[in-house]
């Protein structure tokens, strides 16, 4: 232990919060760029070949709009509670890192999804990319809650956050097994997933909001 109190490990590291914030937003940006380029027409398609091709383009295009909203509700996400932490060190770099690597195959998944809905391919590997992301985001959540979280953030609050992660790998892994044996039953499963995560954004919102002013409150006083 140090004279401060506080050991080597729980120390801050030499990076400005700022500084990662950037590196998730432009990793996200470029990975919901990615997703559009499932969409493509093949050149040179006759417009009978065309209508035909439809019937391939509608999956994709559904797991498109479904990928999007998904990606759009996990950086949502990230930005809602990037206001909690009120510093950083080498587990939380290191945490965040290894989840942008799983933001990075937001656009793969999809692509399976969108090719193979009919089996069990798309369905799993769509799954399996939710639980492991958000998997590393409840580790982050509950190793950084007593070192990076000021103890002005409610402590109930977090609690509540880790229950509904818990609940979402849960819900992701078992709809990872469902899509094994019934596809669609997993690509309904994820859906409900992506729905009830804009709810729980919504639902969490004031309290993020009641944080975020206890943290400053505690940095006002502390400046007196």
């Amino acid at each position: 232990m140090s004279e401060t109190g506080h050991s080597r490990r729980d120390t801050p590291a030499a990076i400005d919060l700022s500084r990662l914030n950037a590196l998730v937003d432009g990793v996200y940006s470029v990975a919901l760029t990615l997703l559009i380029l499932n969409l493509g027409l093949p050149e040179g398609m006759s417009q009978s070949e065309l209508a035909r091709y439809w019937h391939t383009l509608m999956p994709k295009a559904l797991s498109f709009v479904l990928s999007f909203v998904m990606a759009g509700s996990a950086w949502v996400y990230v930005h809602q509670m990037s206001v909690l932490y009120t510093r950083t060190n080498l587990g939380h770099l290191i945490r965040t890192v290894a989840s942008l690597m799983f933001v990075c195959t937001l656009p793969l998944t999809p692509a399976a999804l969108g090719s193979y809905s009919d089996s069990a391919v798309g369905p799993v590997l769509y799954s399996a990319n939710v639980a492991v992301l958000v998997g590393i985001y409840t580790l982050d959540l509950a190793m950084a809650r007593s070192t990076l979280i000021p103890p002005c953030v409610d402590r109930q609050l977090l609690d509540q956050l880790l229950y509904v992660h818990y609940g979402v790998v849960a819900w992701a892994g078992f709809c990872c097994l469902l899509s094994f044996y019934r596809p669609y039953w997993g690509i309904a499963g994820i859906t409900a997933y992506v729905v009830s995560h804009w709810a729980s954004i919504w639902w969490f919102e004031p309290q993020m909001h009641a944080a975020r002013a206890a943290i400053e409150a505690s940095r006002a006083a502390s400046a007196e």
